[in-house]
């Protein structure tokens, strides 16, 4: 690789193009999800999900490829873009943006001294599958036989070399990083062979002027790792010391002619997310962020809440502006799922039924602990009002809420501020919760807290339980439940986690 014939592409416009889509977008298997409740495993450490979580989305299926061999090319993963299929070059482009006229016959394009190409479609991070060949006769030696490069970005070169039984520098033999790593065995086959390129490409970021961080490349030759996780160094450059210099997150990939024949097939490619933009939705997710999830409602008024408790099911109506504070962080919850399996642990007749600590420890102590600031009392404690449980102090409010059995209006002065009610016939189900306990002992909610539902099932063995809370309906309209994340006041729809 020299830069005898480097075209200008990047300055040119590009020329109207159809771009490349991928094959077959992956798909979900239909199937009921598999897996457990919150309150039955532990979290994972920097997630937002439980060991074995039922409710981790599940990751799309595609079609895998098929190897090639030396008489016939292999087919791509059903969700990859096909660059080339050894018919035309509809994906290409000259340096200029006019088409691309290398030569093409017998199911490959070859190099015929016409410039290097480019994609239409300027890609990033990507997983890259190139297969290629040198002249079956070589004709010359070192940078002169075979010689051509694969471009990411059109500026950070994998070399294509006849490196068989021929010497050159290092960090220009095939599949170097040219310019900057020698590979770590020479996986070479003979002249004429058809090879093959694997790159995984992590994409550098710029910001202001300046690298945020540097590209990253894994390569395996004819399926040898050459490369793992190698830090780009900067753009190529032939004798000079590579540089970092800013440009666009996504560019065409290029294809180098450097005056030798050289043969391509089964070009294909997977776009994929940076480094950065997987650690930071990762991130997000441990945090319950919204980073790469879209905002689906924020001014909405009520939220209907299904109940389903081993009494049976019956919906609570939320209304945020009986209590903003109480009725977002309630929502919150509810789409983290903190109230399955919670045990209705305090159940006294005529008065109300309280509930609201995990009984999963480990849950009670993420979720459960911090406290939420009072709103002014705008309903009264009536009959199939919930309302949070507190303490005399101000500002005490946290996860566990009480429904009135009967009209408790002389809660209203103590500052018990209900966000919700029950809807239609949904009492009938809660006068049915047992009752057989009342007063829980004096340290029922601290051994809960520390014990879970084990407590329960040793010392109050018959109390009924809420087994999910999910929300059903926005503002009169249904929704799916196992899409929906809600924190500070909004409604968000979760995005599946693709690698992708």
């Amino acid at each position: 690789m020299k830069f005898t014939r480097l075209c200008f592409a990047l300055l040119m416009p590009l020329a109207l193009a159809s771009f490349a889509q991928a094959q077959e977008e992956p798909k979900k298997s239909g199937l009921p999800p598999e897996g457990y409740d919150h309150s039955e495993t532990e979290p994972i450490p920097g997630q937002r999900w439980n060991v074995h979580d039922k409710d981790r989305p599940e990751p799309g299926i595609i079609t895998p490829g098929t190897a090639s061999t030396a008489d016939a090319p292999g087919k791509a993963p059903s969700d990859a873009i096909v660059l080339f299929d050894g018919t035309d070059l509809k994906h290409w482009r000259a340096g200029n943006g006019e088409d691309a006229r290398w030569k093409v016959e017998d199911g490959y394009m070859e190099v015929n001294g016409t410039g290097t190409i480019k994609t239409a479609e300027s890609f990033g991070s990507c997983q890259l599958h190139v297969e290629w060949a040198s002249p079956a006769e070589p004709k010359s030696k070192s940078q002169g036989r075979g010689n051509s490069g694969v471009m990411l970005m059109g500026k950070y070169e994998i070399q294509v070399l006849d490196s068989f039984n021929n010497r050159t520098y290092s960090d220009g033999q095939a599949s170097a990083i040219y310019g900057q790593y020698a590979p770590m065995v020479n996986a070479s086959r003979g002249p004429g062979e058809w090879q093959t390129y694997d790159i995984i490409f992590d994409a550098p970021e710029y910001a202001d002027g300046k690298c945020t961080k540097p590209g990253y490349l894994t390569v395996l030759h004819n399926g040898v790792l050459v490369h793992h996780h190698r830090e780009s160094l900067g753009q190529v450059s032939h004798k000079f010391a590579p540089k970092n210099k800013p440009h666009a997150a996504k560019l065409p990939l290029q294809l180098q002619d450097h005056g030798n024949p050289v043969r391509f097939r089964n070009i294909w490619i997977r776009p994929l997310k940076t480094s950065t933009e997987l650690a930071k939705a990762d991130m997000a997710m441990a945090a319950g962020d919204a980073v790469g999830e879209a905002v689906l409602a924020k001014d909405f008024k009520v939220i209907d809440v299904e109940f389903k408790t081993t009494k049976g099911t019956f919906v609570v109506e939320v209304h945020r502006d009986w209590s903003p504070i109480g009725a977002d962080h309630f929502l919150d919850l509810v789409t983290q799922n903190f109230y399955d399996n919670v045990g209705f642990f305090r159940a006294v007749p005529n008065f109300m039924v309280q509930f609201g600590i995990s009984g999963n420890p480990d849950m009670q102590k993420k979720l459960g602990e911090e406290n939420i600031k009072d709103d002014p009392v705008v309903q009264s404690n009536k009959r199939g009002f919930i309302t949070y449980a507190k303490t005399g102090a101000p500002n005490s409010r946290s996860t566990q809420l009480f429904i009135n059995f009967k009209d408790n209006g002389f809660l209203d002065r103590q500052g018990f501020s209900p966000f919700g009610q029950i809807k239609g016939n949904g009492m009938e189900i809660v006068d049915k919760i047992n009752q057989e306990y009342g007063e829980p002992p004096r340290d029922a909610q601290f051994r809960l807290k520390e014990k879970g539902n084990a407590y329960l099932k040793e010392e109050l063995p018959n109390v009924d339980y809420l087994q999910t809370a999910r929300i059903i309906a926005v503002d009169g309209k249904k929704i799916d439940a196992s899409k929906i994340r809600f924190r500070d006041g909004k409604m968000f729809k979760k995005q599946d986690e693709v690698a992708r």
